[in-house]
C-alpha cells in the first residue's frame, strides 16, 4: 500500500504515513525521526457508504480507510 495507517488499536486511528506525507515534511525542514512527525490525518469512510459515492474522495486523497459498522478499521482501498 501507498498509506498505512497509525494505528492505536484496531478503533483509533492517530493518521496515516505515505511517501508523500514523508517528503511533504522532509521539503518543510521537518524531521522524520518518528511516525508521528510525518503523518497526515486520515481519510476515512462507512463500509455503508457507496462506492461510487466515495470514488472522488478516493481519487483525490489517493486511499479511504473503511470504518465499519463496529466502528472497527476493516480495510483500506485506494486509487
Amino acid at each position: 500500500f501507498s498509506q498505512l495507517p497509525v494505528m492505536q488499536n484496531e478503533r483509533t486511528v492517530k493518521g496515516v504515513i505515505s511517501w508523500e506525507s514523508i517528503a511533504q515534511a522532509s521539503q518543510f525542514g521537518k524531521p522524520c525521526a518518528r511516525v508521528s512527525d510525518c503523518m497526515f490525518a486520515a481519510r476515512e469512510i462507512s463500509s455503508d457508504t457507496s462506492l461510487f459515492a466515495a470514488i472522488a474522495g478516493i481519487v483525490s486523497h489517493g486511499y479511504a480507510l473503511i470504518r465499519s459498522r463496529d466502528q472497527r478499521i476493516s480495510g483500506i482501498v485506494t486509487a
